[in-house]
């Protein structure tokens, strides 16, 4: 397995059908519109291939305190999320050190290659990025998740993060630290 960089549209025509094998199109933002996010910050997205194949890709960045609240409140379907809801992490030489707030909007593993450790081999990755960001004087303090899914309500619980309530859209909004979330996937 490994991590394609370089994405290009394709590869996000891919995650679509990949997405779809899960839940409709209502809470699946456009393959054009995920584009978007990549074009506007390349680590909106980590992507896993085996043999030129996508097998699993997640959605994990940083977002600003508004946006974190209504996905707290359990009012925001994150298919309609826009480039400009992304937040860059920027780092700082002098100064208060920027504090950011995560969205692991999604993750997503083709049926064909379930029960292999690829969601955790993916946010390995990010936390490997993050680790990056981090290094050069930024925090990441919160973490938030809007679960579509059974398994990815499962999934959040395993990494540490609590159910807080139910969305207006049916799905299991969780949420927790950051730091918690690093502790507990190095114990799995």
């Amino acid at each position: 397995m490994y991590f394609k960089a370089n994405l290009s549209l394709i590869d996000f025509q891919a995650m679509e059908a990949i997405e779809r094998q899960y839940y409709s199109t209502d809470f699946i933002a456009p393959a054009d519109i995920a584009f978007t996010w990549y074009l506007h910050w390349p680590n909106s997205v980590v992507a896993a291939y085996e043999s030129d194949q996508l097998v699993g890709f997640m959605n994990l960045f940083p977002i600003c305190e508004a946006l974190y609240m209504q996905i707290l409140d359990g009012t925001f379907n994150d298919a309609y999320l826009t480039k400009h809801d992304i937040r860059i992490p920027i780092t700082q030489e002098a100064g208060p050190h920027p504090v950011y707030t995560l969205f692991l909007s999604c993750f997503a593993i083709d049926k064909h290659h379930l029960n292999r450790g690829i969601a955790r081999k993916l946010l390995r990755t990010y936390l490997e990025i993050y680790n990056s960001y981090e290094q050069d004087g930024c925090i990441f303090d919160k973490i938030i998740t809007d679960n579509i899914t059974e398994s990815g309500l499962k999934f959040s619980k395993a990494m540490g993060l609590k159910p807080i309530r139910q969305s207006d859209h049916d799905s299991w909004i969780c949420t927790g630290t950051y730091e918690s979330l690093k502790r507990n996937l190095s114990h799995k």
